[in-house]
């Protein structure tokens, strides 16, 4: 028997969710008995992107109605769980931490940008780090200084990354290791906001062109949320400093192929290893990294598969809701 239509009232901002027209998932979701309606009374389930906005939404519009809390960005959501009770509301969960966004490591990666192998014959045409900023690292990140609103403690352990990748660019600038752009930092630290620019993507591979290193921890440490961090990275010819604990980023790269700064128990240590890095272990080290990149765009399946699953544990959640009993 045929699933009837759900019938889904968007709360808020929902920017950058599958629920968005401009979201590469939202016309997908169209073919699979999903609909829109205006109307919060007239809808099965209402769609929010944060805690905030749900309270909100649950003190406005009380707890008749299903909810579902979308949002693929931990800093923004830290539960681990996938349904809570809130305000007597039960509330159904979909975020980095539940499994069922960020499916493997190649969900936001992009084979388009993969066509060649020319960075690669470039650097093994190299014999040492002659790029304008030799062997200085390169960080584009916000500043993130309040250690307490970014940690996000998991079964004991520390996951979040976003303080401590302040950190380790806060100590390398002191030091006269690390170059830092990026939104938020005291002044005389970053050179430039780099998402200022109207096509950011554009100017922030510019700026790692300069650079043999970047700092590309994500905002968090946990399975398969590998954003356009480590991607950008590779394909501007520039060897991440990466994060592989807590994580699956080993199902694909192999070991010492980016630095992985888990290795490290301080930023005095990495740059130490920096310092005495050789160029040939550099090109190792990152045509290593471009094997992975190279080997995922020959895969012609890659992009439509991980949509496919994604609009699948999508659908799968929402009809769950439907017929699951509150709290």
């Amino acid at each position: 028997m045929p699933h009837r239509n759900i019938r889904i009232f968007k709360s808020g901002n929902i920017k950058r969710t599958p629920f968005n027209e401009h979201h590469t998932l939202y016309n997908e979701l169209l073919k699979h008995d999903i609909i829109y309606v205006e109307d919060y009374d007239a809808c099965d389930i209402c769609v929010i992107k944060t805690m905030k906005e749900l309270m909100l939404t649950i003190d406005k519009y009380g707890n008749k109605k299903k909810y579902l809390l979308w949002n693929s960005e931990p800093c923004q959501d830290k539960n681990f769980v996938s349904k809570i009770r809130a305000n007597d509301a039960t509330v159904h969960i979909m975020n980095t931490y539940t499994g069922d966004i960020w499916i493997n490591n190649f969900c936001v990666y992009s084979p388009k940008q993969w066509t060649n192998s020319e960075q690669l014959l470039k650097l093994n045409s190299q014999v040492d780090f002659s790029r304008p900023k030799g062997k200085k690292i390169v960080a584009l990140v916000t500043y993130r200084n309040n250690e307490k609103k970014w940690s996000n403690i998991r079964n004991g352990v520390e996951i979040g990354l976003s303080y401590r990748r302040t950190q380790i660019a806060l100590e390398g600038h002191h030091l006269g290791k690390v170059d830092v752009y990026g939104k938020g930092w005291p002044d005389g630290i970053s050179l430039e906001d780099s998402r200022m620019n109207i096509d950011w993507r554009g100017r922030k591979e510019i700026i790692l062109k300069d650079y043999y290193f970047n700092l590309a921890l994500e905002n968090t440490s946990t399975d398969y949320y590998c954003t356009e961090k480590i991607w950008d990275s590779i394909r501007a010819g520039c060897l991440p400093i990466y994060y592989g604990k807590d994580n699956k980023i080993y199902e694909n790269f192999p070991r010492h192929s980016f630095i992985d700064y888990s290795n490290f128990n301080s930023p005095s240590k990495l740059f130490s290893y920096i310092d005495n890095m050789g160029f040939q272990e550099f090109k190792e080290r990152f045509n290593s990294c471009l094997k992975v990149c190279l080997k995922a765009a020959k895969n012609e399946q890659l992009k439509p598969n991980i949509r496919a699953k994604r609009v699948e544990n999508l659908t799968e959640k929402l009809h769950f809701i439907m017929n699951d009993k509150p709290f």
